[in-house]
């Protein structure tokens, strides 16, 4: 019994081929595992990307609206250069219409740009959703005209502000 077993154990010396051949599976199923963690990381930077670029935007934009609003004189015209940025049609005669237009436009942009709040550092997150306020609240007074320069000039103000404190760090957020 004893030669059987010695012949057996003869039989099995491990050489380096046999070392590499019993590790090589499971190093290569770490190494799979790994890459796949790895490419599920990047796919949702991905998906995440175009979910805050869109908020991006919409917030880049109404900088660029502010910028261009601070020189324009009535409401009338604040609410043409609403209509070249956003696109609600404000040349209807029906006044109702319009403000339900305008109304359910801000709304839009409100709720598209506050839900995706939370794809930004938190820091930011605060920032963003005053920032989408005080245009809702600019954009209610020149609907009502209730708007009077210095009103104009403390949303435009602020529209800087944000740009110089966080959009530009916002912006570098977006990489993926």
């Amino acid at each position: 019994m004893q030669g059987l077993i010695d012949a057996i154990n003869q039989s099995h010396s491990k050489d380096i081929i046999d070392i590499i051949a019993i590790f090589s599976p499971l190093v290569l199923s770490v190494v799979a595992i790994v890459i796949s963690i790895y490419t599920v990381q990047k796919q949702n930077k991905i998906s995440l990307f175009e979910m805050r670029y869109k908020a991006f935007a919409t917030l880049k934009s109404i900088v660029l609206f502010a910028s261009t609003v601070k020189n324009v004189d009535s409401n009338k015209q604040i609410l043409l250069v609403f209509d070249s940025f956003f696109g609600t049609h404000t040349s209807n005669n029906n006044s109702n219409g319009l403000v339900a237009g305008l109304n359910s436009k801000i709304e839009m942009i409100k709720h598209d740009t506050l839900t995706s709040v939370f794809l930004f550092s938190k820091k930011y997150q605060e920032p963003i959703e005053n920032f989408v306020y005080d245009f809702q609240l600019f954009m209610i007074n020149v609907i009502n005209n209730n708007l009077d320069e210095k009103s104009k000039n403390d949303f435009c103000e602020k529209c800087s502000l944000f740009t110089q404190n966080e959009l530009d760090e916002i912006s570098k957020e977006l990489k993926i």
